[in-house]
């Protein structure tokens, strides 16, 4: 009966690593992705269809403006877009992350608190701290949301305090 327990115990333990592992590679895979891309650049594959649904209809606002300006005597205007990096509150985007801690909230919903960096090397302090909301689809860790650490942009200006809103006050707009 001991063995019995023993066993189970290192079998739960063993399946919680392994979804860490899982969830610690694909963080990383994404956040290399972001470093270089736009979000709208991005493989679809990373994100939950939810996500997906979001980004799609940004893009199609950005390209309707853009396509607007093009048509218009003003083609000077910018066009509706999604300024800064939406992975983090850092504008310019992270240059490197740590991963504090991987809290289970379901057996297919994980938090992914990070601590950001502007420069490669992180420091004592994070810059900023973010949580990544990943969903298990169909076997496969898919980010869903982005929980951020303050709501006030550089300029003190409230911020959406998490990315769905933030895009879906973009899409209101």
């Amino acid at each position: 009966m001991k063995n019995f327990l023993l066993l189970l115990l290192l079998s739960l333990n063993m399946n919680v690593f392994a979804q860490n592992q899982g969830l610690e590679k694909q963080v990383s895979k994404l956040f290399l992705e972001q470093k270089s891309k736009s979000f709208s650049d991005i493989d679809a594959q990373f994100f939950s269809p939810e996500l997906n649904s979001i980004f799609k209809a940004v893009k199609e606002k950005v390209q309707h403006s853009a396509d607007s300006i093009a048509k218009s005597d003003s083609q000077t205007d910018k066009p509706n877009i999604i300024e800064g990096n939406i992975f983090s509150n850092i504008y310019e985007g992270a240059s490197s992350y740590k991963i504090t801690k991987i809290k289970k909230q379901s057996t297919s919903l994980y938090h992914v608190l990070l601590d950001m960096y502007v420069s490669e090397i992180p420091k004592s302090s994070a810059d900023d701290k973010v949580i990544w909301i990943f969903k298990n689809v169909d076997g496969k860790w898919k980010l869903d949301d982005i929980s951020y650490g303050s709501n006030l942009t550089k300029d003190s200006k409230p911020k959406p305090l998490n990315l769905k809103e933030t895009l879906n006050t973009f899409l209101r707009e």
